[in-house]
């Protein structure tokens, strides 16, 4: 793989090695980029930045928020293409797909 930055570089790196450098001092849980450490941080504190224009729940995420949302409109943009039933996250329709490919995920 090539990057054109050399941050970019040693992301991948790390995902390769594991190499998780940057270590919250609070509870000892290493990261492999200090973003996500700094995410992290809001399980400490109970800071919740994220809010939902809709019903004012907040989150400590943005990716939490994101998810939330969905909860609020009847888009379900991911769909099969054996059988067309469709579900609001990716993560709903590769677990139905299993039904299709007989996969067993435990």
């Amino acid at each position: 793989m090539s990057f054109t930055q050399k941050h970019h570089l040693t992301r991948q790196w790390r995902v390769h090695t594991g190499g998780k450098s940057y270590e919250f001092m609070l509870c000892q849980s290493r990261f492999t980029e200090q973003i996500f450490m700094k995410g992290h941080l809001l399980i400490h504190t109970g800071e919740k930045p994220y809010e939902c224009s809709l019903c004012h729940k907040r989150f400590a995420r943005k990716s939490s928020l994101k998810i939330h949302w969905l909860s609020h409109t009847s888009e379900k943009s991911h769909q099969c293409s054996q059988c067309n039933k469709s579900y609001k996250q990716k993560k709903d329709l590769t677990r139905h797909q299993r039904i299709h490919t007989g996969e067993k995920h435990h």
